[in-house]
């Protein structure tokens, strides 16, 4: 019942809840989700730490999870700038991982024509294709840079794209597979960061992250207190500091699916001018701390925003969505969209079907193991 029962029907029909205002509180509370919770599972939603109803399912008492407290200060980045000092020495310092924080990364390392490794920047793939050389398959790719065109040949490839778009790169794949690539629909996010010169009207409040219903952004909150190496996190609220925001863009009680959802939160995402967003911004947080003595004309130094129309990978949602007992069942979209084409292996968390760090990581092992080395 609640896999297939979405979870404001659940609110109305278990719990109880009729109330407009209570559901239009609830309406976006489980954010990252990607949908409002008219196209949300009732599983899922309760899944979430936070939202009510846990009890009214009658589900046992569990442990608690643990809090979300601690990122790395510059995200997964460092994982990144790991593995390519690995595969290119002198791009990166030497030194623990913690070092690299405050360490740059010397550019002109990455495509030397003596390194076994070579990584070309603001290269985008346009067209791969599987070609019959010798008796052997090959890959021709063709890429462009700074408005010109070049092809190369290689013996291997992996695409690691997002899987929406391989159809698009490498035309000649089975209609099969190409379908299967194309269901795959990214959640649309915009993450703003805002440098403020204090964070006083935060610590007056006594608070440090603020989940806000109805408003431009779902979630505003200060950047967690770490330290790592040579970076240091504000000591006292006179510090400056960051401010991370949150908006996942879509529509609500159209009757519309989670896919459909993503693709009109995509469309809203991409039409908002940057002058829109900032003064969402300035007017969300104004609104919030104004009466605590912050001054967005003065305390804000900079505003960073990152337009992220293609963010999370979808997972399946069981109110749109055939599903199977088996995650892995090869009837599954993403078991399809995956498959090796001669020399050509694809990759992405897409792969997966998960939106999670290690799910990458474990579709690149896959996709590097498949490839036709012989």
């Amino acid at each position: 019942y609640l896999y297939y029962t979405s979870y404001r029907d659940f609110l109305g029909d278990i719990v109880g809840i009729t109330q407009p205002e209570v559901i239009e509180l609830l309406q976006d509370i489980p954010g990252d989700l990607a949908s409002g919770i008219a196209a949300i599972s009732a599983y899922s939603a309760l899944d979430y730490p936070g939202v009510p109803g846990w009890e009214s399912a009658g589900l046992p008492d569990t442990e608690p999870m643990e809090p979300y407290i601690h990122h790395f200060p510059d995200g997964i980045s460092m994982v990144a700038r790991l593995i390519l000092r690995k595969l290119i020495p002198g791009a990166i310092p030497s030194g623990p991982p913690q070092a690299l924080l405050t360490k740059p990364t010397d550019y002109s390392k990455l495509d030397q024509p003596d390194q076994p490794v070579r990584l070309r920047l603001n290269s985008t793939v346009v067209k791969v294709e599987r070609q019959n050389t010798s008796n052997t398959q090959t890959v021709g790719l063709t890429y462009v840079t700074e408005g010109t065109a070049y092809k190369v040949r290689s013996r291997h490839c992996i695409l690691a794209c997002n899987h929406s778009m391989i159809p698009h790169i490498c035309p000649s794949l089975p209609e099969a597979q190409k379908t299967a690539l194309s269901f795959q629909e990214k959640s649309p996010i915009l993450y703003t960061n805002v440098a403020v010169t204090n964070w006083q009207a935060w610590k007056d409040m006594g608070i440090g992250s603020v989940v806000a219903p109805g408003s431009y952004y779902i979630h505003a909150t200060l950047n967690f207190p770490v330290s790592m190496g040579d970076y240091s996190f504000a000591e006292t609220p006179d510090d400056p500091v960051l401010i991370h925001m949150e908006r996942f863009p879509h529509v609500n009680n159209q009757g519309l699916s989670t896919r459909e959802q993503c693709r009109a939160g995509r469309y809203e995402l991409l039409r908002t001018p940057f002058a829109t967003i900032e003064r969402e911004t300035r007017a969300q947080l104004t609104a919030m701390l104004g009466p605590y003595g912050f001054d967005s004309a003065h305390d804000i130094t900079g505003i960073t925003v990152n337009r992220w129309a293609h963010g999370y990978a979808y997972s399946y949602n069981p109110l749109f969505d055939t599903l199977y007992e088996d995650w892995d069942d090869p009837r599954m979209p993403h078991m399809q969209a995956k498959q090796p084409y001669g020399p050509i292996t694809i990759a992405n968390a897409d792969s997966a079907a998960d939106a999670i760090f290690y799910a990458a990581v474990e579709e690149a092992h896959r996709a590097i193991e498949e490839l036709p080395w012989g």
